[in-house]
């Protein structure tokens, strides 16, 4: 049996999943600046992320600004 605490969680997760998965489509058209938009870190060619994590967290953020 789950309890209420578990049911928002799986909630919360599943909202969080599907901003996610809305913002990674919006974040294509972002042009390339040469330096990480998350961190700052130089990037090269058309990068716009120096990691993947910098780049779920850009995504998450921005996401959650929107919301």
């Amino acid at each position: 049996m789950v309890d209420i605490a578990d049911q928002a969680s799986l909630v919360e997760q599943s909202l969080l999943e599907a901003a996610l998965r809305n913002s990674k489509q919006n974040t294509e058209t972002i042009k390339p600046t040469g330096y990480c938009l998350y961190c700052g870190d130089p990037v090269e060619g058309d990068l716009r992320w120096c990691s993947v994590e910098c780049r779920d967290d850009y995504e998450r953020d921005q996401k959650l600004k929107n919301m």
